[in-house]
């Protein structure tokens, strides 16, 4: 069993939304959380690069 100790969130997205990240997630090989985290974290480097 595997212990996660980074905090859960949950939020909703319209059903396009989530289509499209499934569709994301698959093509990467990996699950919608991982492609909602490389999504995220890319807009943050984006955000702090802009603010540089």
């Amino acid at each position: 069993m595997t212990t996660y100790q980074h905090p859960k969130m949950i939020f909703r997205v319209p059903p396009e939304v989530k289509a499209w990240l499934a569709a994301r997630a698959a093509a990467n090989h990996g699950s919608m959380n991982a492609e909602i985290l490389q999504i995220l974290k890319a807009a943050k480097q984006a955000e702090q690069a802009k603010a540089a």
